[in-house]
């Protein structure tokens, strides 16, 4: 894919542009499967509201997965996402628009790659930050 994203065009502070997604009872009974993750919470309605929530939960890794296609959707073919950790902090749920954020809080070379490490966060559309986290895009030198 191609970017228009330039490592020397990147200073602190810059974002990538915003992903809101907001996920089908399809995708998220397609992401049990694909996972291997048979918790009905995440596809099942009535199940959901019988374990105390409104609707099917969105769960934690699609969400993590969906912050690497920001990023990847982000730098393009520039860069390389060689890390990415994310932490949960609040639920999601079936109807739910969910955002994904990245802004660069550090430029710098190191073991011969031009870097930059990404805060990252996700949050509803109530305003409601469920997941936190962090990336590290590599350029060539």
């Amino acid at each position: 894919m191609a970017s228009t994203v330039k490592y020397d065009g990147l200073e602190v502070g810059s974002r990538a542009p915003a992903l809101a997604v907001t996920p089908t009872l399809v995708q998220l009974f397609l992401f049990s499967a694909v996972t291997w993750n048979a918790h009905l919470i995440h596809y099942d309605d009535a199940y959901a509201e019988s374990e105390g929530y409104p609707a099917p939960v969105i769960h934690g890794p699609f969400q993590g997965a969906l912050l690497g296609r920001l990023l990847t959707d982000w730098v393009g073919d520039a860069g390389t996402l060689s890390r990415l950790a994310y932490s949960h902090r609040g639920i999601a749920h079936l109807g739910d628009t969910i955002t994904f954020r990245g802004e660069v809080v550090r430029k710098y070379e190191e073991s011969g790659s031009r870097r930059i490490d990404v805060q990252l966060s996700v949050e509803t559309q109530k305003g409601e930050v469920t997941t936190v986290g962090k990336a590290t895009i590599d350029f060539p030198a």
